[in-house]
């Protein structure tokens, strides 16, 4: 349509949204603490379960868990499949059939 405006959002970084870096000892991070193989790569582990849900789709019920991985915070959990986390690690669900 002839005469229209158009209003969008332009894809463009400007100089004026930089800021000065404040330095924060929360920013350091101890590299001790992370074990690396030799070729870079890093191995993570499940910790433990933290949750359980069954989640619906459209036609199917799927079953999900909130996994707590190594060197990671207790609030950064992931969710996984139930089933692949009982085939990759079953010592995580011991406890719940004793």
């Amino acid at each position: 349509m002839k005469g229209m405006i158009r209003f969008g959002v332009h894809n463009v970084f400007h100089v004026s949204m930089l800021r000065k870096y404040v330095n924060d000892a929360s920013h350091v991070i101890n590299y001790g603490t992370v074990e690396v193989n030799e070729d870079v790569t890093h191995v993570e582990t499940p910790l433990r379960i933290l949750d359980k849900m069954n989640k619906k789709l459209r036609t199917t019920q799927v079953d999900l868990v909130n996994v707590l991985w190594s060197h990671h915070e207790k609030g950064d959990v992931s969710r996984e499949l139930e089933s692949e986390m009982r085939k990759k690690y079953p010592h995580l669900f011991v406890e719940e059939m004793g």
